[in-house]
């Protein structure tokens, strides 16, 4: 198994799309002519969607000019390309490919939308043509940057914001605790939000399979998700558990999303950075969706001869709602097999193969601050994927079986 995984001494599925604005990138300079440029086709174009989401501004416009500063030091972007969807405000949007020209970044404005449709299919549908149009490539690869719930739908996921939650200010303290903002909590409004199946079904407009999607957002390493994506992208990166508002840390990954995609090498710079953060919480994983089919298959085989666990209380948790919806779900598997060491070899020898690296802090951290009075979680068993199977969650039990995932596993 080439799990990745390092303790230190320790975003159907829902996507709250919500992301950064960059008025860096519009006020940049914007690399116009009367005699556009001939288009080339690229060996890969790298995506970078991010919809609105004022919360997440100041920490997006730091992503960019990370990137940005990552192309100058790796002396351009090969035979690549990378170019960006943005808000300037919550109705005017804009292609951006960022090109790399005697030795700095310059924005090339390929297109300007009004109230773009970013939450239905036809709407995302049209942005990936124009990403094809605009930055052909032989291949692609997309970074999503917003809030996210993983694969809960809008409806479950406003009635977590009624009931469940208390936003608090990153640095913040209050009853000896202190807060962080991450990029779960929140998610500006459902006008910028698209359910999972959407953004797949967006994607299968455009006629396009990605080399990887990364979620630069929470909650998106999850088994529902991972099937759900399986015909849209070769892999999916991105974490079980809330990722900080910082995000990637895009300045030391960047180098290992262009050309030929280093998992492993991204997992572990991600590590390094978040190890010694101000806020030392993160978890990360790549997930083959190619073995998501082939997951299903072993986890129908167990749970056809396996009853449902009894209980769930000592099954990893990693999120902070009062009732868990993400589990860890190797070691889901390993209470539902309950000693059958033939059935958990099964699922071992593919979970290998299904989550190829991964890596996390000996703790997490949640904004949803029922976990603990500090917020945070030990870490003990960590498979670089989560399962909602087991959830007694009131706001998502009745939506579990009606996932593709469930369906096809049982």
């Amino acid at each position: 198994m080439k799990t990745h995984i390092i303790k230190p001494v320790g975003r159907y599925c829902i996507l709250l799309l919500s992301v950064f604005i960059l008025a860096t990138v519009i006020s940049s300079c914007n690399h116009d002519s009367d005699d556009p440029e001939p288009v080339t086709t690229a060996d890969h174009t790298i995506f970078m969607y991010m919809p609105w989401t004022a919360s997440l501004k100041t920490y997006i416009d730091e992503n960019v000019s990370n990137i940005k500063t990552a192309i100058v030091n790796n002396g351009g972007l090969g035979n690549d390309k990378f170019v960006i969807f943005t808000y300037s405000n919550s109705t005017t949007a804009y292609l951006i490919e960022i090109k790399y020209e005697n030795g700095k970044c310059v924005n090339d404005t390929l297109k300007k939308y009004s109230s773009p449709a970013i939450t239905t299919s036809s709407g995302l549908t049209s942005i990936f043509n124009d990403v094809k149009t605009e930055t052909p490539g032989k291949s692609y690869s997309m970074i999503i940057g917003c809030h996210s719930i993983g694969w809960v739908s809008k409806t479950a996921w406003s009635n977590f914001e009624k009931g469940n939650t208390s936003a608090k200010q990153f640095g913040s303290s209050q009853g000896g605790r202190k807060f962080y903002l991450t990029r779960s909590y929140g998610g500006d409004s459902n006008d910028y939000r698209a359910e999972t199946s959407t953004l797949v079904d967006g994607i299968k407009g455009a006629g396009i399979k990605m080399q990887y999607i990364l979620f630069d957002d929470c909650y998106m390493a999850n088994m529902e998700s991972a099937y759900q994506m399986r015909d849209v992208t070769n892999y999916l990166i991105g974490s079980t558990c809330e990722i900080m508002a910082y995000g990637m840390p895009y300045l030391t990954v960047w180098k290992y999303l262009v050309g030929t995609p280093d998992y492993n090498a991204v997992c572990t710079q991600f590590y390094k950075f978040y190890s010694t953060y101000e806020a030392p919480y993160g978890t990360l994983a790549v997930i083959n969706c190619n073995e998501a089919e082939n997951m299903a298959a072993v986890m129908k085989n167990i749970n056809s001869q396996c009853a449902k666990c009894d209980s769930t209380d000592d099954i990893q948790k990693l999120d902070g709602f009062t009732t868990t919806v993400y589990f860890d779900m190797g070691d889901y598997v390993k209470h539902l097999c309950n000693g059958n060491t033939s059935l958990y070899s099964s699922f071992e020898t593919e979970l290998a193969k299904l989550v190829p690296y991964s890596v996390h802090t000996s703790e997490y951290y949640s904004i949803f601050y029922h976990t603990s009075t500090s917020g945070t979680n030990v870490i003990n068993s960590f498979s670089g994927v989560t399962i909602s199977d087991p959830s007694t969650n009131s706001s998502i039990k009745s939506d579990i079986p009606n996932t593709e995932w469930y369906i096809a596993s049982h």
